[in-house]
């Protein structure tokens, strides 16, 4: 059980850290090519993850 929920905890984490990076670089006008760069190098993510979290994330508009 603890077991689990330390890793539940952690993945939250990261998926938090993720949406931020995508948003603050969104809110700087950043592409949506710069922005997985930024999240393969800050998060050590493979492009595939990069692009998985975009699809999630990345808001058409700020402030939806």
């Amino acid at each position: 059980y603890k077991d689990g929920f330390q890793q539940g905890m952690q993945q939250g984490m990261q998926q938090g850290m993720h949406r931020g990076i995508i948003q603050a670089c969104q809110v700087l006008n950043q592409t949506k090519e710069k922005t997985i760069e930024t999240l393969m190098e800050r998060c050590g993510l493979v492009r595939e993850e990069a692009v998985e979290y975009m699809d999630l994330y990345w808001q058409n508009e700020i402030g939806n």
